[in-house]
């Protein structure tokens, strides 16, 4: 029998794959294909950056509801891997003024690497890092961010991105992952698509074969795959 919070985050992940679905159903509803099951070129190049939207929607949901299942079950860093315990470590304004302070200290005002790296200023920040550091790591999660706010989307979700956060949350691990992560080449593709398009450097769309395997690729797999991959790890967490 799973935990009422990981009952939970499964329903919230039936909605988010139900609702997915449905703003795909919705798209294609727009504009109906023809007798031979193609789209307009015009609905393609419209829809492919929906496509992806609808995968990035998916992806942010998904690990946002994971890390709430980690924080609940293990509030403290302590208890935590490195790596989940880091996706909120790297949110504290202590880690963000080490970095700003250390940076300053090691480089030249135009940014270059200075040759004395190490001075008494750097240890004393240091040791204030330190101290920080340990405390926060031996203490409940305070002034905690937004679940959502914990996924590292960087500039666009393609399968490096989906394998850093896979990995930060402990979902990299899972063999349902390893084998849904060997089907979805396709999805750098995706992102290149929808990059191209959205910022006005490729006028045409996807072929209508290609397109297909897109829709295919998002529908199964970046939606309906991959939230009962999430699933499955909420289970068996």
């Amino acid at each position: 029998m799973f935990s009422p919070i990981k009952r939970q985050a499964i329903e919230q992940i039936d909605f988010l794959r139900d609702d997915c679905k449905r703003l795909l159903d919705e798209m294609f509803a727009i504009c109906p294909a023809d007798a031979d099951g193609h789209y307009s070129s015009a609905f393609r190049i419209v829809a492919t950056p929906f496509l992806y939207a609808v995968w990035e929607r998916c992806f942010r949901t998904s690990f946002g509801i994971m890390a709430m299942v980690v924080r609940q079950e293990a509030s403290h860093p302590a208890v935590m891997s490195f790596e989940q315990a880091t996706l909120w470590l790297q949110r504290e304004s202590f880690v963000t003024s080490f970095i700003a302070k250390l940076h300053s200290r090691t480089s030249n005002l135009d940014g270059t690497p200075t040759r004395k790296a190490i001075n008494s200023g750097s240890y004393r920040t240091l040791v204030e890092f330190l101290s920080n550091l340990i405390g926060w790591h031996n203490h409940k999660l305070q002034n905690i961010p937004l679940d959502s706010d914990l996924v590292m989307t960087f500039s666009n979700v393609n399968v490096a991105v989906l394998d850093a956060n896979a990995q930060a949350i402990g979902l990299s691990l899972l063999p349902e992952f390893v084998e849904f992560r060997k089907c979805i080449g396709r999805l750098d593709d995706l992102v290149g698509r929808r990059n191209d398009i959205g910022h006005g450097t490729l006028a045409s769309p996807p072929g209508a074969r290609e397109f297909k395997a897109l829709s295919e690729l998002v529908s199964d797999l970046l939606v309906s795959k991959f939230c009962e991959v999430v699933q499955t790890w909420i289970l068996y967490k």
